[in-house]
């Protein structure tokens, strides 16, 4: 007689998956905190298979497009089964950037402030990148916005900035004036002249700006008057 070989296949396990109770949370909660499940069974052959349903990945920190399984293993260690992909309601997380402040006397120079604050990140998840924009130089252009934009957001070298629902606040840019001395000149006339003066000097200029330029008006008050006794009188520039 001649040998025969005989194959035997092995039978599939028919499972009915557990039930999702709640499905639903925000970024940075757990597979195991979104998803609350009840029921499930396992059955070959008419008989029920012993084992344990879980969430597959249940420490997991999904981002906000995943989908969630199931898994069955059997007590006996020879089935492990994975269930089809469901939806989740997950929502993204609030985060709020915002852009620095700052303020500084004027000096004639540009002020900026490329500086920001996070509040909401999760999951260890770290700011990659922001775009910190604003200037300002003068007086006139107090209260300008310092702006924050196009945030990067990663968890190691994967970037998860579609988890996030960002709001950006602008930070304020402010100049204040600076102290701005203005002196008469001494000058000396003779009786019988009328009042008159030397022009004057400047204290506080900054960015080696002209006075002249700065400072336009100018007048000059005098309490002499001609024909005064000789003395000594005070020059005051006015109108600055």
């Amino acid at each position: 007689l001649a040998d025969q070989m005989i194959t035997i296949t092995a039978k599939d396990i028919d499972i009915t998956w557990p039930t999702a109770s709640k499905a639903s949370g925000t970024y940075g909660d757990k597979w195991s905190d979104i998803v609350k499940y009840s029921g499930g069974s396992a059955v070959l052959n008419g008989t029920n298979v012993d084992g344990t349903f879980a969430i597959k990945n249940a420490s997991d920190v999904p981002d906000v497009s995943e989908h969630y399984q199931f898994v069955f293993k059997s007590t006996d260690g020879k089935y492990t089964v994975e269930s089809p992909a469901y939806g989740a309601e997950l929502r993204k997380k609030a985060l709020t950037i915002t852009a620095a402040s700052a303020s500084k006397r004027y000096d004639g120079t540009a002020l900026t402030k490329n500086e920001y604050t996070a509040n909401g990140l999760v999951n260890n998840d770290t700011i990659d990148s922001v775009t910190v924009t604003g200037t300002v130089t003068n007086v006139a252009d107090t209260a300008t916005n310092n702006t924050a934009s196009n945030a990067v957001i990663k968890h190691g070298d994967a970037v998860k900035t579609a988890n996030y629902d960002i709001t950006y606040v602008p930070g304020t840019l402010t100049i204040t004036k600076a102290t701005l001395t203005i002196k008469a000149k001494d000058k000396t006339i003779t009786y019988g002249e009328e009042p008159a003066n030397d022009g004057v000097t400047y204290t506080g200029l900054a960015n080696g700006e002209d006075g002249a330029t700065v400072v336009t008006g100018l007048t000059y008050e005098y309490n002499y008057q001609q024909f005064g006794n000789v003395g000594e009188y005070v020059i005051t520039p006015k109108g600055a």
